[in-house]
């Protein structure tokens, strides 16, 4: 009767440390679910859109053999030496703790000279790239039917600050031509990296 009365009380006490840990990784699977950023221009490092009306942010790490990495996205100009004109690559990733999803997401325009709209060429090898993972075959870019602007708002070398909107019809035309992901409410705000 005594070891019957001890498993009672040792398995309320289980129950009662477990259940509440239980609901607290229920809420922190709940609070994971992305939420856009804000939009501004201060240099946050955010990046931030809707996929097909799902909100994506970056997120998780990258890992190769040495090292893994937080997910920050990156926007970088990259010049060569005599020309003026920028050529533009705003990058952003996410991977999920299991790191089951890999999804990667990248703008490159060419002849970025300050803050306007600019409407990405194919035909230059301009992109917006969203790729829903390596093992999923989803590739979706644009091209001559589907397109893609990206609206720099803040252009600052002064403090390495750009910052702007986005947004484009893109094709899976690697693997699948004619399946479309529309990319809307795209939002960056990252500190400026230079490569010459």
């Amino acid at each position: 009767m005594i070891k019957n009365c001890m498993r009672s009380r040792f398995s309320t006490r289980l129950l009662h440390t477990l259940l509440p840990l239980a609901l607290l990784a229920c809420t922190l699977e709940i609070d994971r679910k992305p939420k856009l950023p804000p939009i501004t221009q201060e240099g946050r490092n955010t990046l931030g859109f809707k996929v097909d009306d799902k909100p994506w942010t970056t997120g998780g790490e990258s890992c190769n053999w040495f090292t893994c990495e937080d997910n920050v996205p990156t926007a970088t100009l990259y010049r060569e030496y005599d020309k003026t004109p920028f050529l533009f690559v705003l990058e952003g990733r996410y991977a999920s703790v299991n790191h089951k999803v890999a999804q990667e997401f990248s703008v490159k325009v060419e002849d970025v000279a300050g803050a306007r709209t600019y409407k990405l060429d194919p035909k230059k090898e301009e992109w917006m790239l969203f790729a829903n993972s390596s093992l999923s075959e989803k590739m979706f870019r644009n091209g001559d039917n589907y397109e893609a602007e990206l609206v720099i708002t803040r252009f600052d070398t002064v403090n390495n600050i750009v910052s702007g909107q986005f947004k484009g019809r893109l094709d899976n035309y690697y693997w699948n031509p004619g399946e479309v992901a529309e990319i809307t409410e795209g939002r960056f705000d990252c500190r400026l990296k230079y490569v010459r």
